[in-house]
């Protein structure tokens, strides 16, 4: 029974279905804060990591979340070349993630 519970587990992990908000938020700071140490030496990736979650604040209620489109914006920012490279584009996903109105 547990060997199964861990099979649904990992599947449901490897499907944007299952794909939360905590997960994504996760992701994404890890993919900007990699992304700015990289592109700056000055940049220290693990208090990157940490201001970014000390000044997380959740959306409202109202907002839907996205799952499709949060793991498009962390793709898109897993793949963002360094400013001065080509021109800077944040990825289009990541102003979708969540929909307030």
């Amino acid at each position: 029974m547990i060997a199964r519970r861990a099979g649904l587990v990992a599947l449901c992990l490897g499907l944007s279905a299952c794909y939360d908000e905590l997960q994504f938020r996760e992701e994404a700071d890890a993919a900007t804060c990699a992304w700015l140490s990289d592109c700056n030496v000055l940049v220290d990736e693990q208090a990157c990591l940490d201001a970014a979650a000390a000044a997380w604040t959740p959306p409202p209620d109202s907002c839907q979340f996205h799952r499709k489109k949060a793991k498009a914006c962390v793709s898109g920012l897993e793949e963002l070349a360094c400013p001065g490279e080509q021109d800077l584009q944040m990825p289009a996903a990541c102003d979708a993630v969540w929909d307030c109105e």
